[in-house]
């Protein structure tokens, strides 16, 4: 995905006040979850993108509409004392995010649509873990 659509993402909900009180800080990352990263976080990703190249495009390039899977996934650890440690915790921090999602919007993107959720509790290291998918599409001038 493009880098400025990942900023467009990443920036508004690392600035987010709700969030970084949730979260304890600016911890929205880019990519799958690893030994440094901290916990409270929601990590970001992108599943799939398609991108066509469209009629008269050699003539016309003004701009261009893609589709784009995203996946959010909000992490809490039951071994955090105090919030957020709990699976209503986690529910908590991802309904706020989807609200903030379907709701806030970000720069050149549009028509967010929720395609799934799924949850688990990862008993090897003690977190819960919530996982968020959406499309949308965003807007490139060529």
């Amino acid at each position: 995905m493009n880098l400025t659509i990942w900023s467009n993402i990443l920036t508004p909900l690392n600035a987010d006040a709700t969030l970084i009180g949730y979260l304890g800080g600016a911890r929205v990352f880019r990519g799958w979850i690893n030994q440094d990263t901290v916990i409270p976080c929601i990590t970001v990703t992108e599943n799939n993108e398609t991108t066509k190249q469209r009629p008269g495009y050699m003539v016309n390039a003004h701009h261009r509409y893609n589709t784009v899977y995203v996946q959010f996934d909000v992490w809490v650890s039951k071994e955090t004392q105090g919030f957020p440690c709990t699976k209503d915790d986690l529910d908590t921090i991802a309904q706020y995010l989807e609200y903030f999602i379907l709701h806030t919007g970000f720069t050149n993107t549009g028509l967010w649509e929720k395609v799934s959720t799924s949850e688990q509790f990862e008993a090897d290291t003690a977190l819960f873990h919530k996982a968020l998918r959406y499309k949308f599409n965003y807007k490139l001038i060529d």
